[in-house]
């Protein structure tokens, strides 16, 4: 009898993974990717603009104070020290929850990247997108560091999702207004994040732009 239920399970086991190796194989590449970031993550001390991070997002002091402090020393918008403050009131005022909050941005960058490309090529090619993204050098070291890239990042590729899913080639006038309405907010979010994001903003325009022509 226990050998039935052996040999049962194992065919169970072959027969999953048979039919879900590319899900099983995606989720094994996100979890080493995040591995490899959260690696000796806090080996190293802060660089200095990881320091004015640090001393802007002080739990300590109030949302107003970090403000003034941001703006008498940065050259960006608020909105990604006002993320990293609201972290460190709920978790340790530590540079290794500061730096892990930028990891998990970054994997979840990756995962709206991936979703993305499955979404314009339907085939096998979005294993090869997480693999080349999740071994990136540059994701790497920039989700190892309490600065605003990873955030940057991930609000990027939600934007790109939400573009790709609300543009029907086909059909351009069959639009999900619940994804609008998602595409309009991610887009002020990814805006408020950093000016260079207004690149992302127009390449939308230009692109639906030569679409109409």
């Amino acid at each position: 009898l226990m050998n039935y239920y052996l040999i049962f399970l194992m065919n169970f086991l072959i027969g999953f993974t048979h039919k879900n190796i590319k899900i099983i194989l995606l989720i094994f590449l996100l979890a080493f990717g995040y591995y490899i970031r959260i690696y000796n993550i806090n080996s190293e001390s802060f660089w200095f603009d990881e320091i004015l991070s640090y001393w802007i997002t002080d739990p300590h002091i109030s949302i107003y104070e970090s403000f003034e402090r941001h703006n008498n020393i940065e050259q960006i918008p608020f909105f990604y020290h006002l993320i990293l403050k609201l972290n460190f009131i709920f978790f340790p005022y530590d540079s290794l929850y500061g730096r892990s909050l930028s990891a998990i941005f970054n994997i979840l960058g990756i995962i709206f990247v991936v979703l993305t490309n499955k979404n314009i090529t339907k085939d096998n090619s979005y294993l090869l997108t997480a693999f080349l993204m999740v071994s990136n050098i540059f994701l790497i070291k920039y989700s190892q560091e309490m600065r605003p890239y990873s955030f940057i990042f991930l609000l990027c590729s939600i934007n790109l999702y939400l573009f790709c899913k609300i543009v029907n080639l086909e059909n351009f006038h069959k639009i999900d207004y619940l994804k609008l309405s998602l595409f309009i907010i991610f887009q002020l979010l990814m805006i408020i994040s950093h000016p260079f994001t207004l690149i992302i903003f127009f390449s939308f325009g230009i692109f639906l732009f030569f679409d109409f022509l």
